[in-house]
C-alpha cells in the first residue's frame, strides 16, 4: 500500500486501529527540498508492507485470535488506518478527527481514504502467518483491511435501460462495488408460470477514471442482449 499527499496540510504519520486500540506505524517521508519547487517539496509519502503488518499483529495486546468470534458473522476483525497531523489548526481539519499522543504531543488522526485518486489494482486476498486478509474500500470511501473474515461480495446494481425490439431483449446499467472485482455475469430470464428459462452473458466494463476519482469504489457499466429469435423454432 502506497500513500502520498501534496496538500497544503500534510500528514506526519500513519496509525492503525483495531477495536479502539491505536498503534503508530511510522512517519511520512518528505523528499529533500533542494532544487524542488514548493508543491513537490510539500509532498509526503509512505509505503506500508501489509504482509509485515499482519506478521506483527500478535505482539499487540488487543489482537484477536482467528476463529475467536461467537459466530461466522463476528469472526475476524478489521484494521482501520488514520493519517496523523501535528501543529494543526482545529479549523483546518474535519470535526470527525481523533486525538492521540505521540512523543508527548497531541496529534490529530483522520481516517485514511476519500483521496483525490485511489488505485485498487493490487487489492487481492493474501495469506500470512495463518491469517487471511484483503483490503477493501468501505461505503464511506475509507480503506479497511479485513482479517480472517469470509469475503462477502457486495454490489449496488442500477438498471438504466431495458428495451425489447426485433425479438431481442436489451438491458444496460451500472454496478458499484467495494472490495470485489467483477469480470462478468449472466442475465437470467424466467417465465412466471411456464418454467421458461433463458440466459445470456453480461458484458462488464470497469470505468477506471471514475473508480479512481470515487475513492476506489469500483464503478462498472454492464450490458446484455438476449435474442429470443434464437429460442423459437
Amino acid at each position: 500500500m502506497k500513500l502520498s499527499s501534496t496538500t497544503d496540510i500534510v500528514p506526519s504519520g500513519l496509525w492503525v486501529e483495531n477495536d479502539g486500540d491505536l498503534h503508530r506505524l511510522d512517519s511520512m517521508e518528505r523528499p529533500e527540498p533542494e532544487g524542488l519547487d514548493s508543491e513537490v517539496a510539500a509532498e509526503q509519502s509512505m509505503t506500508v508492507d501489509l504482509d509485515a503488518l499482519i506478521g506483527q499483529l500478535p505482539a499487540w495486546s488487543a489482537f484477536p485470535q482467528a476463529g475467536s468470534g461467537d459466530s461466522a458473522d463476528s469472526s475476524g476483525f478489521a484494521l482501520r488506518f488514520y493519517l496523523e497531523f501535528t501543529g494543526y489548526d482545529a479549523d483546518e481539519l474535519p470535526t470527525s478527527v481523533l486525538e492521540a499522543s505521540h512523543e508527548g504531543s497531541t496529534v490529530a488522526l483522520l481516517r485514511l481514504g476519500r483521496a483525490k485518486q485511489t488505485y485498487t489494482e493490487g487489492f487481492t486476498l493474501r495469506q500470512k502467518d495463518g491469517h487471511s486478509f484483503y483490503p477493501l474500500i468501505n461505503r464511506n470511501g475509507h480503506i479497511v483491511i479485513e482479517v480472517d473474515r469470509p469475503h462477502r461480495p457486495y454490489a449496488e446494481v442500477r438498471n438504466d435501460g431495458l428495451m425489447i425490439r426485433d425479438g431481442r431483449l436489451e438491458v444496460e446499467g451500472r454496478v458499484k462495488a467495494r472490495g470485489t472485482e467483477y469480470t462478468g455475469g449472466t442475465l437470467v430470464v424466467l417465465g412466471r408460470t411456464s418454467g421458461f428459462r433463458a440466459t445470456a452473458e453480461i458484458d462488464f466494463e470497469l470505468n477506471e477514471d471514475l473508480t479512481s476519482k470515487r475513492f476506489g469504489l469500483r464503478h462498472y457499466r454492464f450490458s446484455a442482449v438476449l435474442d429470443f429469435n434464437d429460442l423459437v423454432d
